[in-house]
Formats: structure tokens, sequence, C-alpha cells
């Protein structure tokens, strides 16, 4: 396993919260930890520079959602994170069967509707 370097510790603190990126001992994650590295080569302004630019685009985009209907409403992008979540590969295992799950139980039921000649809605 690759030695971390102490710069990588947590930059602010965990306050006994779970943290996907570092451990309560504030070392990253092993999945985590080349992220962790870059992302400390950043700096607080170039990591609000990125989050804005990242916003602009979803704006531009039209990744957004109304507060309220109508012309007076109020668009907002979709809340995100810059930092990607990493998943491991145990994990996607996990997310993966109950993604599965969900697939033949929405079908199970969609069949069940067709055959009794009722619409399908999602279970």
């Amino acid at each position: 396993m690759t030695e971390i370097p102490a710069r990588t510790a947590a930059p602010y603190e965990l306050g006994g919260f779970w943290d996907e990126m570092f451990q309560p001992d504030g070392r990253p994650r092993p999945q985590y930890a080349a992220l962790a590295a870059k992302l400390l080569t950043l700096s607080p302004g170039e990591v609000d520079q990125r989050q804005r630019a990242a916003e602009l685009s979803f704006e531009a985009r039209g990744i957004t959602f109304a507060l309220k209907a109508g012309p007076d409403g109020l668009d907002k992008i979709i809340p995100f994170d810059l930092v990607p979540r990493v998943i491991t590969r145990e994990e996607w295992t996990y997310i993966e069967r109950g993604l599965e799950q969900r697939v033949r139980r929405s079908t199970s039921s969609c069949t069940t509707s067709i055959t009794s000649r009722r619409s399908c809605a999602p279970a």
C-alpha cells in the first residue's frame, strides 16, 4: 500500500460525523487517497472558482428545477458536489444487486398489470 503524505489529512474538523473521503483519524480512505492528494494542491479560491464554473455550466445547459411554477418561478441548479463520490468494487456490487432487484420487481409489476389489462404503474 502506498504511504499517504501527511498533507492529505482532512483539512477540516470531522466532528464525529461520517465523511466519505476521510477516516475518523483524518486520513483519506484508500479509494480517495489520490483524489485527496490532488484536491489539496488547490487553494480554497481555486476550489470555489471550479465550483462556480460548474454551476454556470449547469445553468447554461438548463440543468435546473423550478422552485415555484409559473412566470414568477425561480430556477435553481440541481444541487451537486464538485468532489465525486468514489465507489469501491464492494460498494458497487451491493448497489448493483439492489438495482437489479428493483428492475426485476418493476418488470414483474408491469407484466402482472399488462396481463390483467391494467396500466403499468411504477411499483
